[in-house]
């Protein structure tokens, strides 16, 4: 069963998530399309939340979520993964592949002793496997709330025991001591001792999963009429709770934090409400652009990293061609917004050929 509401939001989601990769200069571009450093909330901010909400979403309708055994859950998770590790390293094995200076012992260097380990589609992966254990075993929507609250107590727990005095302080929090002390800041993000999409923040992203699956029972039980305004219900709830837990953890999308979690699955369930009015009126056509990107979302993104990558491996005169490329725009955020269009016409081709890429 598909419904466009679901594939509408996907699509919105990863059109953001295009944009979000291809800005080449953070500094410069409007601050709405670029994240948080650390501590409040951007539309971009909202994109990669918004994935796994509708995940989430997508797994109350799908067999294999709902009635696959076991085993075949868990590759498909570990096959995300991998897809991750391989995401990651497709810098240096172009630069393998298309530099001759670049020698096997670098690419075995920068991928060994220096290699990411975590990503979007590793998180996805832990997320998405430690969900659908959770949604299995919980199957009602008041085990799922409670469940996904379970988990996001959990995660603020862990913050103030662990640094009662500093918290969510950048250097000193739990999820910065877990990526120093796992791997190490080599594995991290760009070097560093905090990896945005590490393992502590996997948790309130399960959380953000399971919230996606209370939506998607309420799309699955409830009458046209009825699941709009359980939706707007929960999307003021949520708001309500979202600012009271505010007083006592910050708003962080690197940290991925309670409150992060509970203002976006608000504001995607305002989102869905909206969007299951609009698919049931003329209004709909002008949904398509984002169905073509939702229905695919993973190869769109995938192809993405890949050209990405490429054009900044590929070189004219010692340049890399996608800065060449960006110089002919008046600024990055023209440049992305063009980039993010671009793959529309791979998603638009993939739906008219009804190509469903799945894992």
């Amino acid at each position: 069963m598909r419904l466009i509401s679901i594939d509408s939001l996907r699509g919105l989601a990863i059109f953001l998530m295009l944009i979000a990769d291809s800005i080449p200069d953070t500094a410069a571009a409007c601050p709405q399309l670029v994240h948080s450093i650390w501590e409040g909330i951007t539309l971009t901010d909202t994109a990669f939340p918004c994935f796994v909400f509708i995940m989430g979403v997508s797994s109350v309708f799908s067999s294999r979520a709902l009635t696959g055994s076991w085993a075949a859950l868990m590759r498909r998770a570990a096959l995300l993964f991998l897809l991750g590790l391989i995401y990651n390293a497709l810098p240096s094995l172009l630069a393998f592949l298309l530099h001759p200076d670049f020698t096997a012992p670098q690419l075995y260097n920068s991928l060994i002793y220096h290699g990411r380990f975590y990503g979007v589609l590793q998180r996805l992966a832990l997320c998405y496997g430690l969900g659908l254990v959770i949604s299995r075993i919980s199957r009602d929507r008041l085990h799922i709330l409670m469940a996904s609250f379970a988990l996001m107590l959990l995660s603020s727990l862990g913050y103030h025991w662990f640094c009662p005095e500093a918290p969510f302080s950048p250097d000193t929090n739990i999820s910065t001591a877990i990526d120093l002390s796992f791997l190490g800041a080599a594995h991290n993000y760009e070097g560093k001792i905090f990896d945005p999409e590490g393992l502590y923040g996997t948790i309130d992203t399960t959380a953000s999963f399971l919230l996606g699956v209370l939506a998607g029972i309420i799309l699955k039980s409830s009458s046209s009429s009825a699941r709009i305004k359980e939706l707007a219900a929960y999307s003021i709830l949520f708001l309500v709770l979202a600012y009271a837990w505010q007083q006592f953890d910050i708003v962080s999308k690197p940290l991925w934090t309670p409150p992060f979690v509970l203002y976006n699955a608000a504001f995607d369930m305002l989102l869905l409400s909206l969007l299951l009015k609009i698919e049931n009126t003329p209004l709909k056509n002008i949904l398509l652009p984002l169905i073509c990107y939702g229905t695919n979302p993973l190869l769109i993104y995938l192809l993405n990293g890949f050209f990405l990558s490429l054009g900044y491996t590929l070189l004219y005169n010692g340049d890399p061609i996608l800065m060449l490329a960006i110089q002919a725009f008046s600024s990055g955020t023209a440049f992305a917004l063009f980039w993010a269009l671009l793959f529309l016409i791979p998603a638009v081709y993939l739906y008219i050929r009804k190509f469903r890429w799945h894992i």
